[in-house]
């Protein structure tokens, strides 16, 4: 596998609070995102969500070249409820360790995909997005239109804070949802069973241009310096994610963006 290009960079200066990371090895590369914390406790001093993406980290460096696809999100769900269990949180679900993982085999040629890291096989872009997140951003937009509307004689940063303290209850009921089978449910590994209808598999021919990115882009392209220019487009024009590019959170002050985000883009053998 030939590495075209890759980048890493998360939303606070301080990088060690990247919660997203890229794995690369003889037989594997994956982009992991640590799902941002909905709870309060710290895991060696970190939130959950750098946590859990130095959890996977770690487990993909020893998995075998053949582990069927089932098998490794499998063995990423038993570490999650095995690091719970012993903090005896089994039934905190907010305090859950999640995370996203996209990955492709060399050994299989095929991308394996289960939660919202998004990819681009050749020209075929699959962003694998969430009904709930498109719900909640929506409700988020109404919220900071009434906020500016009225001439609310406050920061930016704080409608940024108010807005995310108005949703907050529908991002902890969606908490219900993961790996069910409504209308607004979805995958994401979180220690509990997978659900099938979100593994996305995708076969990949020899020679392809394969991209893997977080959702930290909210479009990929495909060369990183598009993917870039329209998240920052996005930065300068819509700091606050509520019109051009709606997202259940914005920019808070001091950060670099609304979240961390990776991209990787390699040629397969």
């Amino acid at each position: 596998m030939n590495i075209v290009e890759k980048n890493l960079v998360g939303k606070h200066v301080d990088q060690f609070l990247c919660e997203d990371g890229i794995f690369i090895s003889n037989d594997f590369i994956a982009v992991i995102d640590g799902v941002t914390s909905k709870g309060e406790l710290l895991w060696n001093g970190h939130k959950s969500g750098v946590y859990a993406k130095d959890l996977v980290m770690n487990l993909l460096k020893n998995i075998p070249r053949d582990i069927s696809t089932v098998a490794l999100f499998n063995s990423i769900n038993k570490l999650f409820k095995n690091e719970c269990a012993k903090r005896n949180i089994s039934e905190s679900i907010n305090e859950y360790l999640r995370a996203s993982l996209i990955i492709y085999s060399g050994y299989y040629k095929e991308v394996w995909s289960y939660g919202d890291c998004q990819c681009m096989i050749d020209t075929q872009y699959y962003p694998h997005t969430k009904i709930v997140d498109e719900y909640i951003a929506n409700i988020r937009a109404l919220f900071i239109d009434s906020y500016i509307e009225n001439n609310l004689k406050v920061e930016k940063n704080k409608i940024n804070t108010l807005s995310r303290e108005a949703i907050n209850v529908f991002i902890q009921r969606q908490l219900y949802l993961e790996n069910k089978n409504s209308e607004f449910s979805y995958g994401v590994l979180n220690g509990q069973p997978i659900n099938r209808n979100y593994l996305n598999v995708y076969a990949v021919e020899s020679g392809a241009e394969v991209i893997l990115a977080s959702d930290g882009y909210p479009r990929l392209f495909s060369t990183l310096i598009e993917s870039e220019l329209n998240l920052k487009g996005i930065l300068v024009e819509d700091p606050l994610c509520y019109k051009q590019y709606k997202s259940t959170k914005g920019v808070e002050e001091g950060q670099l963006s609304f979240d961390d985000r990776a991209y990787i883009k390699f040629i397969t053998d």
